[in-house]
C-alpha cells in the first residue's frame, strides 16, 4: 500500500495542472440552448451580413430609409402614367367584336381595306395587327396598318390580303400600344 501513496499526486500539482490547461487553453462560456443568442448577447454595431442567413431578413427588420434607389428604378420615379393599350377585333364586314377600351369604331372602306378609330391620339404609338378575331382562328395571309394623317389623328387604315397577296376582306385584329 505505501507503494500507491508514492504515486498519488499532491494538491499543490493538482491545482498547478488545473492552472496551466486555463492558461494555455483559455476560458470558454457556452450560450444556453440552440440558436439562442439574443440582442444582450450581441455587442451594438457588430453584426455583419456575413454572419447573417442568406434570404432571412425580413422588410421589417430594415430601416428603408437606409436604403438607396433600386438600379433600374429610374423611370417608375418619372413615368406619369402607365403604357395605355388599345385593341380592336374587326369582322370581314367591318363590324366591331369588341374592342379595349370602349370608344373605339370600326368601319369597311372598300374590299380588304378598313377605317378603325381609337379614343386616342396614333402618333408615337406602336401598331400591330394580325387575322383572326374572338371567332376565327388565324388565317394564311397578311395585313397592313397606316396610320392616318391629317383628317383624324385617331385613325388607323388596315388592309387584309389573302395568301395569294390580292386584297381580299378577311376578319382581323388591331392593337396600339402608346407611351
Amino acid at each position: 500500500m505505501r507503494k500507491l501513496r508514492r504515486l498519488r499526486p499532491s494538491p499543490a500539482l493538482v491545482i498547478s495542472a488545473i492552472a496551466l490547461f486555463a492558461a494555455i487553453g483559455g476560458v470558454a462560456v457556452a450560450l444556453p440552448g440552440y440558436n439562442s443568442v439574443k440582442s444582450d448577447d450581441i455587442k451594438n454595431n457588430n453584426v455583419k451580413s456575413v454572419d447573417l442567413k442568406n434570404n432571412n431578413v425580413k422588410g421589417t427588420d430594415i430601416r428603408e430609409s437606409s436604403l438607396g434607389t433600386v438600379p433600374n428604378a429610374n423611370h417608375a420615379n418619372t413615368a406619369d402614367r402607365a403604357t395605355d393599350v388599345f385593341a380592336a377585333n374587326v369582322d370581314s364586314s367591318g363590324n366591331l367584336l369588341g374592342s379595349i377600351p370602349g370608344g373605339v369604331t370600326s368601319l369597311r372602306v372598300s374590299e380588304g381595306i378598313y377605317r378603325v378609330n381609337f379614343p386616342h391620339a396614333v402618333a408615337g404609338c406602336l401598331i400591330f395587327s394580325a387575322f383572326g378575331s374572338n371567332n376565327a382562328e388565324i388565317n394564311p395571309g397578311s395585313t397592313g396598318v397606316i396610320p392616318a394623317t391629317g383628317e383624324d389623328p385617331n385613325r388607323v387604315a388596315v388592309a387584309t390580303f389573302n395568301n395569294a397577296g390580292a386584297v381580299a376582306d378577311r376578319d382581323f385584329y388591331v392593337q396600339m400600344t402608346c407611351p
